[in-house]
């Protein structure tokens, strides 16, 4: 992929946080072309589709300030398995890729609006501001999930999302990391006394639902108004998750998200892939609890400091 019409104070390092949410890469570099302007060139890694990370970088806003995103005439793409017979549904976004005709239309992003049976087509709508000319008919090898709905195996869950579990949520996530017991930090829960060791296992997950690590999760602020499904899909990338509390609230059109992982080193992954990147116009913020800004009138407590000499 090549970038250009980006903000000029850019370079790499910006470039990593701006390109690491929808896809892994395996090198970036920022070059000047012949008129002097900066180019940012994109090798994906093995496994990425190119057409379908261009569709997903034509959602930013930024395209509204002149980015420009080129996709490589002789990138050969190589499907996923795991979205090989990936099943469309009406209202689903979606990426062209591999167009034959008009390949000018490879990697940009779509509206899934309907499955026409006598040409065995998908009609869908193009991103674009003439209305009169944005709706066309596109074979299902053609089309690519924008954001993929991940199995729940994927994510080590059976039948659930984790942003849909029934947790007691507080109004203020960030009480969440700050509040919990001993037991609850140590993620454990309490154990079956007799019964099978599968009896055991729900036993424990039951227990443990809602307890999170602080070192495990991450805050994220600003997120755009997503379902839980959906918000799901987003960190799941990043590792396996324990849950995701906040999902169902907003303020002044944004969420702010707890986001728990069941391993140190994913939470480290989110937070570096997640913090400053730009998701549907928005800019997200991502910090460890620990780091959280502490809410007016509140101080941290100093060392040996008991709550009788406060």
């Amino acid at each position: 992929l090549s970038l250009a019409g980006f903000p000029a104070s850019w370079g790499e390092p910006q470039m990593r946080v701006f390109l690491g949410p929808v896809g892994d890469y395996d090198s970036i570099r920022v070059v000047k072309d012949q008129n002097d302007i900066p180019v940012c060139l994109v090798q994906m890694r093995k496994g990425h589709v190119p057409a379908l990370i261009a569709a997903r970088l034509k959602t930013s806003s930024l395209l509204a300030e002149g980015l420009k995103v080129v996709l490589n005439s002789n990138t050969t793409p190589e499907v996923p398995r795991s979205l090989v017979g990936y099943k469309f549904q009406a209202e689903e976004r979606a990426a062209l890729f591999n167009l034959r005709s008009q390949t000018d239309l490879n990697g940009s992003p779509c509206t899934i609006l309907s499955y026409d049976k006598e040409a065995s087509r998908w009609l869908v709508r193009l991103d674009l501001e003439d209305p009169a000319d944005n709706e066309i008919l596109v074979s299902e090898s053609n089309l690519l999930p924008l954001w993929p709905k991940t199995s729940s195996s994927d994510n080590g869950h059976s039948g659930h999302s984790p942003a849909n579990e029934p947790l007691e949520q507080k109004d203020d996530v960030m009480e969440e990391a700050h509040g919990e017991t001993p037991e609850q930090m140590d993620g454990e829960g309490e154990r079956a006394e007799d019964g099978s060791d599968h009896e055991q296992e729900e036993a424990r997950a039951k227990a443990s639902r809602g307890k999170v690590k602080a070192s495990h999760a991450v805050v994220v602020t600003g997120f755009p108004l997503w379902d839980s499904e959906r918000i799901t899909e987003y960190f799941a990338r990043f590792g396996e998750l324990r849950t995701i509390l906040g999902a169902d609230k907003a303020k002044h059109g944004k969420r702010k998200l707890l986001v728990a992982y069941c391993r140190k080193m994913n939470a480290r992954r989110s937070q570096s892939r997640v913090n400053g990147a730009e998701v549907d116009g928005f800019t997200l913020q991502a910090f460890f609890p620990e780091d959280a800004p502490k809410k007016k009138g509140q101080r941290r407590r100093a060392p040996g400091e008991g709550a009788a000499d406060e």
